[in-house]
């Protein structure tokens, strides 16, 4: 039987989300991984409502109106601490990110601001593109230097794909 690939290819990352339940998954199958409970946002030590929706956790959102639009109904909401992605990176001693992978069902505009993208400069970013933040994260990363991975995003329809614009034109024939 095959090992963790995570630890196979001597990966190592951080993941954070909302819900504490996910912690044990980590555990198990991302041993290298640290996990933390936080909402991500622009601002530290706050605390953000989160909205469960008990027949589809992954779509948890401080936006109850989001989880109105899928028909879901929430069956908790619980208080999270809020934290800057920045306050975290620092706290971790994180100098550098090769992947950056973002899912927060639209509070990734907050997330974004609460994140100095120059000084961690990640290699690779994924992030959820909901129409209703779509502009948004498109203006983020074309002022920061990125640019879109139009591939890859065509082949995910939920997700858009970023690089520094220098390491997309050197891949693109």
């Amino acid at each position: 039987m095959r090992g963790c690939i995570e630890a196979d290819l001597g990966w190592s990352g951080i993941a954070i989300d909302a819900q504490e339940k996910f912690r044990e998954g980590y555990d198990k199958h991302r041993p290298r991984t640290k996990f933390f409970s936080y909402f991500v946002s622009d601002v530290s030590g706050r605390q953000a409502k989160l909205h469960v929706p008990g027949a589809n956790t992954a779509v948890a959102s401080a936006d109850q109106a989001h989880i109105d639009r899928h028909g879901l109904k929430t069956s908790e909401t619980i208080q999270v601490q809020e934290i800057t992605l920045d306050a975290l990176l620092e706290r971790e001693r994180v100098r550098q990110i090769d992947f950056l992978s973002m899912d927060i069902e639209l509070a990734e505009p907050a997330a974004l601001r609460g994140f100095d993208i120059q000084r961690f400069a990640p290699k690779l970013v994924c992030i959820e593109d909901h129409p209703q933040v779509h502009e948004f994260i498109e203006d983020y990363f074309r002022r920061n230097g990125y640019a879109k991975i139009d591939l890859w995003s065509r082949i995910d329809g939920y997700n858009s794909y970023f690089a520094p614009r220098e390491l997309v034109k050197m891949k693109t024939p």
